[in-house]
């Protein structure tokens, strides 16, 4: 989904008209992935599905959490990395 040019040929040549869009990165993934990567997919990548459904003249959108319907207890208690670093690129300014 971060690919704009899939996304958009993936709509064309499957008349998409709904879409349930749960894919993303979460804190767990913090530690296999890099912090772009992040902004990559869960931003752009939910970008370029919000305008691809515009084009297709889509009004049924549906973004969920998959962390919020399946967090690990660890994560409710905040045990391990956060998601979002406080310090370094993302957390400047």
């Amino acid at each position: 989904m971060a690919d704009r040019a899939v996304v958009e040929r993936t709509f064309s040549d499957h008349q998409i008209d709904a879409v349930v869009h749960a894919g993303a990165l979460h804190k767990p993934d913090i530690r296999r992935v890099a912090p772009l990567q992040f902004i990559e997919v869960n931003v752009t990548g939910t970008l370029n599905l919000l305008n691809a459904a515009v084009v297709a003249k889509n009004d049924r959108f549906i973004l969920t959490s998959i962390t919020s319907l399946m967090i690990s207890q660890a994560i409710r208690e905040e045990v391990g990395p956060s998601a979002v670093e406080t310090s370094g690129p993302l957390g400047a300014g």
